[in-house]
């Protein structure tokens, strides 16, 4: 047990049946890399008795500990879900409700994510009168609609550092739910733009070290500098290509599945959910690999570089 939860990092989670395995994963990363005291608050649905047993005792293994928190089952009935949401996306918004008073401060971390440094820089964010901390969304640039008009003024929620007091003063909860049923027609990014609509030019910005999305790795990066670019990284966030998909993109995978083995899941785990063996899944899979080949032996690039200005010499003189 930690020796004071006031001194102790507290950090939020929200997930259901459908993500026990990143849940996992993301716990395991929290503590192989983290010596602080860790709280942690999770709202959970879908997820029995039995797990939530062996989740806290895991937990409780890192001399730490985990609450659960439940939900009114008529929550979110009304919410647009579209693509992999679930209601449990929407969970978030409910912390700063049902935390213990003597919270006045949380991390809120998505649950496809992965820690690799420590959080403590994080914990240790000064809102200022804010009443969050977020990351910019490179992949938003402007939002006319949610009155977010200046470039690189939307903000990614799947990291956050909040205010629980402000939070509960300003009524944002309350807020967010009435935008999210009033407005269905502009919700493209679940209470993410719910959130941005209400703290539109009112958040502290943070480094993207702590909410490393896909669009901010370099494309080129060679694995040989793979663990020189983490050095100052803290949180890496799987946006837009998963690392349980078999077609996964982010070349940072490999942590991922590194924690996989790691958790108590272990080797009975599956790596992807969706092997396929299908012609098109194994053309894709073969390109991605040959493109990741090309950025890791500079020399490849090189002589491919050659090739192709020698063949268009060649062709732009008629030989």
């Amino acid at each position: 047990m930690p020796k004071s939860l006031n001194e102790a990092i507290h950090i939020t989670l929200s997930f259901d049946e459908n993500y026990i395995n990143q849940f996992y994963v993301l716990a395991t990363s929290i503590f192989a890399n983290n010596s602080h005291n860790i709280v942690i608050h999770a709202i959970t649905s879908g997820i029995s008795e039995i797990e939530r047993k062996a989740i806290s005792d895991y937990i409780v293994s890192y001399n730490s500990i985990i609450n659960f928190y439940s939900v009114p089952a008529d929550f979110g009935k009304n919410f647009r879900l579209d693509g992999n949401w679930t209601v449990a996306t929407y969970y978030r918004l409910l912390f700063p409700k049902i935390l213990p008073i003597y919270i006045n401060k949380f991390i809120y971390i998505d649950s496809d994510t992965l820690v690799v440094g420590d959080l403590s820089e994080l914990w240790s964010t000064d809102l200022k009168s804010s009443v969050i901390a977020a990351v910019e969304d490179r992949l938003v640039t402007t939002r006319p609609d949610l009155g977010i008009y200046r470039p690189n003024s939307y903000f990614n929620a799947g990291i956050l550092v909040i205010n629980r007091h402000l939070w509960v003063e300003q009524n944002i909860t309350a807020k967010a739910v009435a935008f999210l049923n009033d407005f269905p027609e502009k919700i493209f990014y679940a209470d993410q733009d719910a959130l941005n609509y209400l703290f539109k030019d009112n958040w502290v910005r943070l480094s993207n070290r702590f909410n490393l999305m896909y669009a901010d790795i370099p494309e080129a990066l060679p694995s040989s500098q793979f663990t020189a670019y983490l050095e100052d990284k803290v949180i890496i966030h799987f946006t837009q290509h998963r690392p349980w998909k078999m077609l996964c993109e982010n070349r940072f995978r490999y942590l991922y599945h590194h924690h996989l083995r790691m958790s108590p899941l272990g080797k009975r785990a599956s790596k992807y959910t969706d092997y396929t063996l299908s012609v098109n899944a194994i053309t894709k899979l073969l390109r991605i690999r040959l493109r990741e080949l090309y950025f890791d032996n500079p020399q490849v690039a090189t002589i491919w570089r050659g090739l192709k200005s020698l063949l268009l010499a060649k062709a732009s003189s008629g030989h």
